[in-house]
């Protein structure tokens, strides 16, 4: 469970940090298909709801 907590943290942090960057520097682009997994075990161990896992693996994957 600390774990997926960690890695909760680790998601948030990234993202936070991405949208603290300025429009002209790069973007890092990850591997959607991870982000999915990462989202399914937070879901899977109770952190997130399966409705917003579901939200966020259509966002990632452009549904």
């Amino acid at each position: 469970m600390k774990e997926a907590f960690t890695d909760a943290v680790n998601i948030i942090n990234k993202y936070v940090a991405l949208s603290h960057q300025q429009d002209d520097q790069p973007v890092v682009t990850t591997d959607p298909v991870e982000e999915i997994r990462k989202y399914k075990q937070l879901a899977d161990d109770g952190i997130i709801s399966n409705e917003v896992f579901e939200a966020k693996k259509n966002q990632l994957l452009g549904l």
